[in-house]
């Protein structure tokens, strides 16, 4: 993309996914800076102890530089459920819903996400695991539902959560987020 564009990864995420979505407080920065990592957590290992430096670098962008929030990450969710009322959401229509939620694999995964279940009922999960942090979201497409999870530790995010997202805490309500 950045070949045909002439512009960074970095750039056309935010361009064509995050700002659009209004994930306002997402981005890849690998390193941070100092000015955005006063605000990000410290990563810790499964004894609770701080990674040494707050967290670890990674070099590849899209598949270990996002940060983000919990609020930011149900936004995706939102713009799924939207799209799945037939919404034409800014990143994801109801055809761009149907591709993620194809299997692309016969394995159990569509386009960036993992699922579970029949193509009606099909549930997408994305968890994210880096050192010392876990995070990850789910939609449930029979209520129109969904969850962000979130740890800046080694532990997993409850036992189960994803089977089927564990309590759900996010619903779609006139295109902002409430707690269930």
């Amino acid at each position: 993309m950045a070949d045909a564009t002439g512009k960074s990864y970095v750039v056309l995420a935010g361009e064509l996914v995050l700002r659009p979505l209004a994930m306002n407080r997402s981005g890849f920065f690998q390193p941070p800076d100092q000015s955005q990592s006063v605000s990000f957590a410290v990563a810790h290992d499964g004894a609770g102890r701080e990674i040494a430096g707050g967290w670890h670098v990674y070099p590849e962008l899209a598949a270990a530089g996002l940060w983000s929030t919990p609020p930011d990450l149900a936004r995706i969710i939102l713009a799924m459920v939207a799209a799945q009322k037939g919404g034409n959401v800014a990143v994801l229509g109801a055809d761009g819903l149907a591709a993620m939620l194809t299997s692309v694999d016969d394995l159990g995964y569509g386009l960036g996400v993992a699922l579970q279940g029949e193509v009606r009922d099909r549930i997408a999960m994305k968890p994210g695991n880096n050192l010392g942090f876990r995070s990850g979201l789910c939609r449930l497409p029979r209520n129109g539902t969904g969850r962000p999870g979130w740890s800046n530790g080694q532990m997993p995010i409850a036992e189960g959560a994803w089977r089927p997202c564990g309590i759900v805490v996010v619903r779609a309500s006139a295109g902002s987020l409430a707690a269930a």
